[in-house]
C-alpha cells in the first residue's frame, strides 16, 4: 500500500467530533451506567479523550468517553451497560502499549487510577492477590521486605500494570529462567460478556467436566476451548514454535496438560482484553536471589556480541541483554552513561559497536562465581570482535547499569532531526541459534530503506527490540509501515519465530492466520464467538466476530498524521509537545522519583507531563484548522480545558531532564498562557501578583494601616475570592 492509500484513509478526523449515532450510544450507555449505580469516575470531556486517544505506539484512536471503575462490581455494571452491542470496551492500565492494545473509538474502561489496591498477601503460600491496576514495581516494593518478587521483569516497571501484563502476557529480562506472567497466574476472576462473573484457575479432570456440564455462560467458554483444544492437539503441536516466547493471544498449546488437567489462564493471558474483564487476580511469587552478578563485555561489531550468546548459555547466566551503536549513542546523552564509564572506561582501540550484559543470580556464591568462571573463559576465546570485559559485583552498580539498559525505549524516542525511533516491528523473536542470521536480515530491509536503526533485547530467548527512525508526519515513511511490516513478518516465519515476542498484537492482528493458520485462525475466531458473541471487548483486536474485521496496521489513525496538520511555526515552537513519544515515564509512582507531583497527587493523566504534551498538540493542530473546519469549533472548549490541564503544573522542571524524550511542559506552559491571554481577560490575581513589589514597599511605610486593610473579615474575605491567601503581616 502506497502513502498516498494511508494518507486517504487517514484524513478522516471525524472521531474528534462523534456523529450522531455515536453519541446517541454513549449517552445510552453513560446513563445506563448511573442507573446502575457504578461508583467510579466518568469523562467524557475532550481533554480526557484525547489524552486516552494515543499511548507508546504510533496510533491515535480518540475514545467516546473514559470510565474509571473502583471495584469488580462496576466492571460488572460497565459490562452490563454495554450488553446491547452498540459500543465497545477496552481496558487499559500503565498505557505502555507499543502496538495499540487498548486504543479504541469506544469506551475505555481504566482500571489504574482506582483497581491498584493490594487485597491480601500469604507468605506462607508465597501468594498475593492483587487488583488489575497494581504496577509491577510498586507490588515488588511491598514484597521486597518479605524477601519475594513477583518475576517477569519489564522495562517499564515502574508504570506497568499486572492488568496489562496480564493481557499481552509480558515477560522481559530474565525470562530464560523466570518465564512468561502466565506462569504466575495462580487464579483470575473475570466478567464475562453476560455482566456475570467467572472464576478461572486450573481445574482437575473431573472438576473441567463439572464446569462444562454447568448451563451458562462460563460452562459454554469452557466446552469451547476444551473442544479447540482437543480436536486440533496435532496441529497446535505443529504449529506452535519451539522457543521461550511462545504464540501468544490465544495460547492454545497450554491449556490442556497430559495429565488431563486444564488451566484457562493460558488462554486469557495474552487475550488483550478481548474475551473477558479482569478484576481480581492471585499471583505465585519467588524468592529474591540472594546474590547477582553481571559481566558486561564491548564488541567492535553488534553481530559478534550476538555470536558468542549461543557459546555463554552455556554458563547459566540468567539473562543476556545486548545494546547496538545506536543505543550507546543515544545512551550516552543519558546521566545514568557515566555509571557505565566508571566501570568500563570512556575509550577503546576500537568503536563500541556491541555491547552485552551477562547476568548469573543465585542463592549459592560458589555456583555463581563457577558460572562467571566459566563466562570468562567463553569470552576469552572469543574471536568475534570482543574488545574487553569486566566483572560487576556490587548491586549499586550493576542497578545502575540495568537501568541503562531499561531506558533504552525511551532514548531511543529522542528525536534526531525529523525522525525518532519508532515501535511497529518492536519485539520480534526467532530461536536464539538464528539470531545472527536473523539479524543481519533484517538489517538489509531497513538498509533497503535507507534507515536509520536501533536494536536492542533478550538475545538469550531469541527476541531483540528493534525501532526504525521515521518521520512520521511524512506520508512516505508513513508508507513504509506496510512495506517493512510485511516483509518482517515473513522473515520471522521463515526462521520459525513471530512477528510479536513480547509486547502482544495489538493492530498486527491481521498477521494471526500468517502465524496460526488458516485452521487455527479459524478456531481462534470461534472462541472469541463463544467468549464475546456481540464483540463487546476490544473490538478490532486479536480476532473477528460476525461483521466485524480485525483493524489493519494502516488502516487505523497515525498520530503523525493528526501532528502533520500543525502548522509549521507553531510545530516548531511546541516542539516538544509533537515528539512526545507516550513513552509513559511521566506515570511512575515511586516516592524517590521527582516525576511528575501533580500526577502523582491526582491520578489523573490530564496533569501528567504525556497528557499536558498531548492536549498542547491537539490545541495547536485545531489553531492550525482552516476557519471553515468543524473540527475548529472544539478550540475553545480545548483552550480552557488545556488551561485547567496546566494550571496545576508545578513548574518542578523534573520532566525536562527525568523524561526520556525531555518533554519540558513548564516552557510550553508559559508559551500557551502568554498566547491564551492575548484572547482571553486575566483574572485580577494576576494584576495583583504584577503590582505586588510597589504594593509592599507601600504596605512597609505604613504596617499599621496595611495590616488592618489587609486582615479585616472582610478584606480576608475579598482576597481570598480572587485567589490570594495566607497573605503576611507587616
Amino acid at each position: 500500500m502506497g502513502g498516498d492509500i494511508i494518507m486517504d484513509r487517514h484524513n478522516d478526523f471525524s472521531e474528534l467530533t462523534p456523529n450522531p449515532m455515536d453519541i446517541s450510544a454513549r449517552e445510552i450507555f453513560l446513563q445506563r451506567l448511573r442507573d446502575d449505580g457504578f461508583e467510579g469516575d466518568i469523562e467524557a470531556e475532550l481533554s480526557s479523550r484525547l489524552v486516552f486517544s494515543t499511548d507508546n505506539s504510533i496510533y491515535q484512536r480518540v475514545p467516546l468517553a473514559v470510565i474509571f471503575p473502583r471495584n469488580t462490581l462496576d466492571l460488572n455494571r460497565a459490562v452490563r451497560a454495554a450488553a446491547n452491542g452498540r459500543l465497545t470496551l477496552a481496558v487499559r492500565g500503565g498505557g505502555t502499549g507499543t502496538n495499540g492494545q487498548s486504543l479504541t473509538p469506544g469506551i475505555v474502561v481504566d482500571v489504574s487510577r482506582h483497581m491498584d489496591r493490594i487485597l491480601h498477601f500469604d507468605a506462607q503460600s508465597q501468594n498475593v492477590t492483587v487488583e488489575p491496576g497494581v504496577i509491577l514495581a510498586r507490588l515488588n516494593a511491598f514484597l521486597r521486605p518479605h524477601g519475594l518478587f513477583f518475576p517477569p521483569t519489564v522495562s517499564t516497571a515502574t508504570r506497568a500494570t499486572i492488568g496489562g501484563m496480564i493481557a499481552t502476557d509480558a515477560s522481559g529480562k530474565g525470562s530464560r529462567i523466570y518465564g512468561k506472567t502466565s506462569d504466575y497466574i495462580e487464579q483470575l476472576d473475570v466478567v464475562l460478556s453476560d455482566g456475570s462473573d467467572l472464576t478461572v484457575r486450573k481445574l482437575t479432570a473431573t472438576e473441567l467436566e463439572a464446569q462444562k456440564a454447568k448451563d451458562d455462560l462460563g460452562g459454554a467458554v469452557y466446552r469451547e476451548v476444551h473442544r479447540a483444544v482437543t480436536e486440533h492437539a496435532d496441529e497446535i503441536t505443529r504449529v506452535f514454535p519451539k522457543m521461550n516466547r511462545g504464540l501468544t493471544g490465544y495460547n492454545l498449546q497450554n491449556v490442556h496438560s497430559e495429565d488431563g488437567s486444564f488451566d484457562m489462564t493460558r488462554l486469557l493471558a495474552g487475550s488483550e482484553g478481548t474475551l473477558a474483564l479482569t478484576g481480581k487476580i492471585v499471583l505465585r511469587l519467588k524468592k529474591i536471589p540472594q546474590h547477582r552478578r553481571l559481566l558486561v563485555a564491548r564488541y567492535a561489531s553488534f553481530d559478534g556480541a550476538l555470536r558468542d550468546v549461543q557459546e555463554l548459555l552455556s554458563a547459566q547466566p540468567s539473562a543476556v541483554e545486548v545494546l547496538d551503536d545506536r543505543v550507546l549513542a543515544v545512551a550516552k546523552q543519558d546521566v545514568t552513561w557515566t555509571a557505565l564509564e566508571r566501570v568500563l572506561g570512556s575509550g577503546s582501540n576500537f568503536p563500541v559497536l556491541g555491547l552485552s550484559f551477562v547476568e548469573f543470580v543465585g542463592d549459592d556464591l560458589n555456583t555463581l562465581h563457577e558460572n562467571i568462571s566459566s563466562a570468562s573463559e567463553i569470552l576469552d576465546q572469543s574471536s568475534n570482535h570482543l574488545i574487553d570485559y569486566k566483572a560487576i559485583l556490587d548491586d549499586e552498580t550493576i542497578s545502575q547499569l540495568w537501568t541503562l539498559r531499561e531506558k533504552s525505549v525511551g532514548l531511543l524516542g529522542r528525536p534526531q532531526g525529523n525522525k525518532q525511533g519508532v515501535a511497529f516491528v518492536e519485539d520480534t523473536a526467532v530461536p536464539p541459534e538464528s539470531l545472527p542470521e536473523y539479524v543481519q536480515e533484517f538489517r538489509d530491509i531497513l538498509d533497503g530503506h535507507g534507515l536509520t536503526y536501533g536494536m536492542f533485547g533478550h538475545a538469550d530467548v531469541g527476541c531483540l527490540h528493534v525501532r526504525p527512525f521515521l518521520d512520521m508526519l511524512q506520508s512516505e515513511d508513513q508508507s513504509l509501515i506496510r512495506a517493512i511490516s510485511d516483509a518482517v513478518a515473513q522473515l520471522t516465519k521463515r526462521h520459525g519465530g513471530l512477528l510479536w515476542g513480547e509486547h502482544g498484537r495489538g493492530f498486527r492482528g491481521e498477521f494471526s492466520p500468517l502465524f496460526f493458520g488458516e485452521k487455527l485462525f479459524l478456531e481462534l475466531c470461534k472462541i472469541k464467538e463463544a467468549f464475546d458473541p456481540k464483540d463487546i471487548f476490544n473490538r478490532g483486536k486479536l480476532a473477528p466476530v460476525g461483521e466485524y474485521a480485525v483493524d489493519r496496521i494502516d488502516t487505523v489513525p497515525f498520530k503523525g498524521t493528526y501532528d502533520a496538520q500543525i502548522a509549521a511555526p507553531l510545530r516548531e515552537e511546541y516542539a516538544l509537545s509533537v515528539t512526545c513519544n507516550g513513552n509513559g515515564a511521566c506515570f511512575n509512582r515511586e516516592p524517590e522519583m521527582a516525576m511528575c507531583p501533580s500526577y502523582k497527587a491526582t491520578k489523573d493523566r490530564r496533569q501528567s507531563p504525556k497528557g499536558r504534551a498531548t492536549l498542547i498538540r491537539s490545541w495547536l493542530r485545531l489553531r492550525s484548522l482552516p476557519q471553515e473546519n468543524t473540527e475548529r469549533q472544539n478550540l475553545p472548549q480545548l483552550s480552557y480545558e488545556l488551561k485547567d490541564a496546566l494550571d496545576s503544573c508545578l513548574s518542578c522542571k523534573a520532566c525536562a531532564t527525568q523524561c526520556p524524550i525531555k518533554v519540558d511542559i513548564p516552557s510550553m506552559r508559559s508559551r500557551f498562557l502568554s498566547e491564551y491571554f492575548e484572547e482571553q481577560k486575566r483574572p485580577l490575581r494576576d494584576y495583583l501578583v504584577f503590582w505586588l513589589e510597589p504594593l509592599l514597599a507601600a504596605g512597609r511605610a505604613v504596617p499599621a494601616i496595611s495590616n488592618l486593610l489587609m486582615h479585616n473579615p472582610l478584606s480576608r474575605y475579598l482576597l481570598r475570592s480572587i485567589g490570594l491567601v495566607d497573605l503576611p503581616t507587616f
